[in-house]
């Protein structure tokens, strides 16, 4: 019995013993390595909720590993877009001309080097006497992290490095706990990057998330040019409103400057552009060679611009889709979803109707919607416009009662701005779509400039009851940008001149332009034949869509064509 007893003394004081060694080892190649983050996810501590035996917390640690596992793998996906972009650039046939007008990005590279957040779950697979020693090892290196729930709002409080000087705070009210777990996620690899480019620190989390997101994207359009395909100009305008908010909070970030300026050039916004590199010019050195090039660079840009302030010609979109003529019908009523225009911009009359201030749309916004409304009018210069300002942020419920809204104000048509394969599928808008069409309006959507992505609501039966817009150039052939489909209409999409200021017209390029031009040819042939069922309406515009002459491309929709078959088949027009 003494044996045993001396046996278990001895193993107990080697256990410390050997405890004391590796605290000591593990504080010793901190003190050299200052190793910022710990190494181990604590089980998670759950405040005001009940966690029996710790299941949740040990669950929540391992949805926080997950989360940061594809963060990473989304950096390192874009990664290898940007090494496909680096080499040599294929062309595609038959848009050798148009290439030039979109140039690669130069993206930050630092900030898509592999990111290696080696952080295991800790506290989940040991138990017993061995529990205590591996609790007392990883003491200080753990990332240990406390949720407090009280009503409708979680809490998450920690520390993200070790030395408990980067605090980690995050309010949530009313969302899952799969969001909150996200948001810690990228809390962590914001702190990371922010070592590796220090700017980055001058934002917050949502900030970083969203920078992420867009040279996600431009990386993947980078990729797009390297294969030989043009995105869409709208493509980087939505992007360029993000980053110019994003260059304001790091004035001092050449590469983020520059990356800006770029994108503005491919948006074709070349005061934006100017401006940009004017910004990078005051940050580099006169003696280093960039600084001459950014000079040059101004210089030919503004040549540029110059030329671009003539008044580009519209009158080939108008003849495209048969609507250059003028209408006795009653002016169209077009209803738009998402943001509001530049006030004191448009001579018509508009509207906006639930313009609550948390919904009113920020400048980049405004600029989009001017430049949709200007579309519209190429083609229906006398329309008027209904708004109903919202976010794709917006829960479904809210984006379906601005609709309803905008239903009630007589319109004809209804033009969606806003991305809806972000919003839903096909049974969530078949509630609002098909009493549109039983009340006579008809809703336009985009199908996308995602390249052979499919199109929103694919093989569903609402093709039949909405008009999908995809977009073709000046010679009638299908842009190289834009999504496809079964029963799709085509539109004029590419280097459509628009107004997007009071004093600024530019050429831009989408099918979210193909979308308005189609929305002002229904407004118009629907105030000519009221009486006409909505499907009807659809299926005398497909019918009556023609290619352009001159062209091997596909049909497009065509207003004088479709009142021409109406009349023949029987319909009495307004303007008869």
């Amino acid at each position: 019995m003494n044996f045993l007893v001396k046996v278990a003394s001895y193993l107990a004081v080697g256990c410390i013993i050997l405890a004391l060694n590796v605290w000591f080892i593990n504080r010793a190649r901190n003190a050299f390595f200052s190793r910022r983050l710990p190494s181990v996810i604590a089980p998670f501590e759950i405040v005001g909720q009940e966690d029996k035996e710790g299941v949740k917390g040990s669950a929540f640690a391992r949805l926080l590993r997950a989360q940061l596992n594809r963060i990473q793998d989304e950096i390192a996906a874009s990664n290898r877009a940007l090494d496909a972009a680096r080499g040599p650039l294929v062309v595609a046939q038959g848009a050798q001309e148009d290439l030039p007008r979109v140039k690669l990005i130069e993206l930050p590279s630092r900030v898509f080097e592999p990111v290696n957040v080696e952080m295991r779950v800790g506290g989940v697979e040991v138990g017993g006497v061995l529990s205590w020693l591996h609790n007392f090892i990883s003491e200080d290196d753990a990332l240990r992290i406390t949720i407090y729930y009280e009503n409708e709002q979680a809490t998450a409080v920690g520390s993200i490095d070790r030395g408990g000087k980067n605090s980690l705070w995050i309010d949530r009210t009313g969302s899952s706990d799969r969001k909150l777990i996200r948001d810690v996620a990228y809390s962590i690899t914001h702190r990371v990057l922010a070592d590796r480019q220090s700017e980055m620190g001058a934002l917050k989390r949502e900030e970083f998330e969203r920078l992420l997101t867009t040279l996600r994207e431009l990386a993947n359009l980078n990729r797009q040019i390297a294969l030989g395909r043009r995105p869409a100009t709208e493509s980087y305008a939505r992007h360029l409103r993000e980053l110019q908010k994003l260059v304001d909070q790091t004035p001092q970030w050449k590469e983020l400057i520059r990356l800006t300026a770029q994108t503005a050039e491919n948006a074709e916004d070349l005061v934006a552009a100017i401006e940009l590199y004017k910004r990078e010019l005051e940050l580099t050195e006169q003696k280093v060679a960039s600084h001459k090039e950014l000079k040059d660079k101004i210089g030919t840009l503004r040549v540029q611009l110059a030329k671009s302030l003539r008044q580009p010609a519209s009158a080939w979109i108008s003849k495209m889709v048969g609507a250059d003529f003028d209408s006795k019908a009653p002016k169209p009523r077009i209803g738009i979803l998402g943001g509001t225009p530049f006030q004191g911009i448009l001579a018509q009359s508009i509207e906006i109707i639930g313009d609550a201030p948390e919904q009113r749309s920020d400048a980049g916004m405004s600029e989009y919607i001017t430049s949709l409304v200007s579309a519209v009018q190429l083609v229906a210069p006398d329309a008027a416009f209904i708004f109903a300002p919202v976010r794709e942020s917006l829960e479904p419920s809210q984006l379906l009662s601005a609709i309803a809204r905008l239903a009630e104000q007589d319109v004809d048509v209804i033009l969606i701005s806003l991305r809806l394969d972000m919003l839903g599928g096909a049974e969530l808008w078949a509630d609002t779509i098909n009493p549109l069409a039983d009340l006579g309006i008809l809703t336009v959507i985009s199908a996308g400039n995602q390249g052979k992505e499919p199109i929103v609501f694919e093989g569903s039966p609402l093709l039949d009851q909405v008009i999908i817009a995809a977009a073709v150039d000046e010679k009638g052939l299908p842009s190289a940008f834009s999504q496809r489909g079964e029963k799709i209409f085509w539109a004029p999409g590419e280097r459509i001149p628009v107004r997007i200021a009071k004093e600024k017209t530019t050429v831009r390029s989408g099918t979210g332009y193909s979308a308005a031009i189609a929305a002002g040819v229904a407004a118009r042939f629907m105030r000519e034949h009221p009486e006409l069922a909505v499907d009807r309406v659809i299926e005398l515009l497909r019918a009556e869509s023609i290619p352009v002459e001159t062209s091997n491309g596909p049909p497009v929709i065509n207003l004088r064509a479709a009142l021409e078959a109406a009349k023949e088949k029987g319909a009495t027009s307004k303007s008869d």
